[in-house]
Parts: structure tokens; C-alpha cells; sequence
């Protein structure tokens, strides 16, 4: 859910978030998720007894990270360890604007995507009508497509909702210490500076960016 945003962050095309950046996202390594999995499948499968159980693996109750604090962490990843662009030089960064207003979001992506894309200036210099078209249409698809993203996220991005994981505490209170070393889902104990600094961000770079 985080990546896209992530990538957006680091190629410098992110200037404005709709978002409540004091909203906690239940945030969870997809091996701990795994783990949890396989620690429940072992406690029920052996029992051989049908029940329906329910665990939730999440972090906003025991270990809450806010999404500005996700957009701090990332901002520090990319300033020291900036992406390249196309000519192999470091891509700038700014920290990015935060918005509660879709409308106000909308005015300011227009305006910045506007500036970037030249599409003034090509109407100052008088370019030729049919590069203008060009910027033109090229400009209104970023638009749309940061303002399609934004409504999409929108209901992630003010959740104010906390997952209770009473259940998966108790089941991992019942396994050994040494299924606790191989399967573990320890949530509370997660760095999340560390967390997206050290290990998501450049598992992103490395496996879906192919730096």
C-alpha cells in the first residue's frame, strides 16, 4: 500500500500528500504476518477440532507509526541515499505538502505539475500549437493521475480506525522460545526508523526499482 507513494517520494514527484499525517498506519513486515500464519495453522491444525479463529497481526496498538512519521523516515532515506535519474544524476528532493482538502490538494498539484511541465513558458515563447497540445494533455494526465490516487487512498489516508491482537499475543505466548526464534511476530519490538530506513525502502530499490 506504502510503496507507490515511496517510489513517487524518492523520483521527486510527490510535492503534496492528501493525507491527516497524524493518522496511524497498521504497519506490518509481510514475514511476521507469515509466521503468525504458520503458528496459527500448527495450534489448530493439530487439535483437528473445525472452530473458526480469528488473529489480527497489526501494530497500531502496540507499536503506532503515523504516517508522518513514515514520511519523515523516507525523506531521510532519500536525502542521504538519493534515486537516479535518467542521466545518472541525484534526483532532489523536497518534503512533501500536507493537505486535508481534496480541493485544495487538487489547486496545488495542478499548480506545481503546471510549473514543472513548462507548459507556461512554451505559451510565452509562443512554441509551435502542437507541442503546446502536447504539454498540454501530458500535464493533465499527472494531474489526474495524483488526484485519482489521492481519492483512492482517501479512506486509508484518515483512517482513524486500531486493530486489536489480543488473540495473536496469547498464541504466541503459548509457543516454545524456539518457535518463537524461527516464527516470530513480535510487532512491538519493530524500529520503525530502522525498519523503513534499512530494510523496506532498499528492499524496494533493490527487488521493484532493479537499482
Amino acid at each position: 500500500m506504502l510503496d507507490p507513494f515511496l517510489t513517487l517520494f524518492g523520483k521527486g514527484q510527490l510535492p503534496g500528500l492528501f493525507v491527516d499525517p497524524q493518522v496511524i498506519a497498521d504497519v506490518v513486515p509481510v514475514d511476521m504476518v507469515v509466521n503468525a500464519a504458520i503458528a496459527a495453522m500448527a495450534k489448530h491444525g493439530i487439535s483437528g477440532i473445525p472452530n473458526i479463529n480469528v488473529y489480527q497481526i497489526g501494530s497500531s496498538m502496540v507499536n503506532p507509526v503515523t504516517l508522518d512519521n513514515i514520511v519523515d523516515y523516507t525523506y531521510e532515506h532519500f536525502k542521504c541515499n538519493p534515486l537516479l535519474d535518467s542521466k545518472r544524476d541525484e534526483i532532489s528532493i523536497t518534503r512533501s505538502k500536507y493537505f486535508s482538502s481534496i480541493d485544495d490538494f487538487s489547486h496545488y498539484i495542478t499548480t506545481e505539475i503546471t510549473k514543472e511541465s513548462g507548459l507556461m513558458e512554451a505559451l510565452i515563447n509562443n512554441v509551435k500549437p502542437s507541442l503546446y497540445t502536447k504539454l498540454d494533455r501530458q500535464c493533465k494526465k499527472r494531474v489526474q493521475f495524483f488526484i485519482q490516487l489521492a481519492k483512492t487512498y482517501e479512506t486509508f489516508s484518515f483512517f482513524r480506525g486500531r486493530f486489536e491482537i489480543g488473540n495473536a499475543q496469547k498464541l504466541r505466548e503459548e509457543m516454545s522460545k524456539e518457535e518463537r526464534k524461527k516464527f516470530g511476530f513480535e510487532v512491538e519490538d519493530i524500529n520503525w526508523k530502522e525498519y523503513f530506513c534499512r530494510i523496506h525502502i532498499p528492499g524496494l530499490r533493490k527487488h521493484v526499482l532493479k537499482e
